[in-house]
């Protein structure tokens, strides 16, 4: 993602609420309620999990 001219890395913070599925929980019905939609494909299950520290951050090492 580019900001003004420079590229933005995102990080996720990964604490017990990530890791017990409470975040998912309360972002997704969040998400939806303000009309995207959302492919639990890609959430549910562990598949978000490679976009998590440390894999995301060797990507491309």
């Amino acid at each position: 993602m580019t900001h003004a001219g420079a590229y933005l890395h995102h990080v996720p913070v990964v604490d017990a609420d990530i890791l017990s599925g409470a975040a998912l929980e309360r972002t997704v019905p969040i998400l939806r309620a303000t009309g995207y939609h959302v492919d639990m494909e890609f959430w549910e299950g562990g598949a978000g999990a490679g976009c998590c520290p440390p894999e995301c951050s060797t990507i491309g090492d």
